[in-house]
């Protein structure tokens, strides 16, 4: 009984492409606790800070030797 029961059930093709379909099922996602996610937001907003803070920077030196052509044109 057994037997047939197997070779009535409908086997997989092993060349069906495994990534059409919903498998978010069989995916674990991995888990972040609050302090994690809240280090990581921090980490992301650091990082975003100090990218805007050197484009200050570089925007003051712009700003500088644009008032030294002008002083130096009067």
């Amino acid at each position: 009984m057994m037997r047939q029961e197997r070779k009535d059930m409908e086997q997989d093709d092993p060349m069906d492409d495994v990534t059409k379909g919903n498998l978010s099922g069989w995916i674990e996602k991995p888990h972040m606790s609050k302090e994690d996610l809240f280090r990581k937001e921090i980490a992301e907003m650091q990082k975003t800070n100090h990218l805007l803070m050197m484009r200050i920077k570089e925007q003051a030196e712009e700003i500088d030797k644009l008032k030294k052509k002008i002083d130096a044109k009067l």
